[in-house]
């Protein structure tokens, strides 16, 4: 088992707690160009970094990417679970206004479909 805890180097914590700083930001204003602004503060000092400094910055990319895939794959779900419940719902409805129709057809009777939007 790996240790969950890495430790920072005592000097030059500073770009540290700004890494951790952008990315706590998210939580306020959720977007990912906070992640981005990881990566390029990350870019920008990343000579100035100590190696021990720079495994912390990859656990918190590699944090931050983990949980985008995984938000990104919740919400393909999510258009997954609805598109299948509703699917069944609107071949029910399309048969009963078929149904409906045809009946007000053999009656005489034109039928306006309701729901219907209106091309030609």
């Amino acid at each position: 088992m790996t240790d969950q805890n890495i430790p920072v180097s005592t000097e030059n914590t500073e770009n540290i707690k700004i890494m951790w700083l952008l990315q706590l930001a998210w939580i306020l204003v959720p977007h990912i160009w906070w992640w981005i602004l990881v990566l390029v503060f990350y870019i920008l000092k990343k000579d100035s970094l100590s190696q021990k400094d720079k495994e912390v910055f990859a656990e918190i990319m590699n944090f931050n990417i983990s949980f985008l895939i995984y938000a990104i794959v919740s919400w393909i779900l999510i258009i997954l679970l609805i598109w299948l419940l509703l699917l069944p719902i609107v071949f029910v409805v399309y048969a009963i206004l078929l149904i409906i129709s045809t009946i007000k057809f053999i009656n005489g009777n034109v039928y306006k479909y309701p729901l219907t939007i209106k091309f030609l």
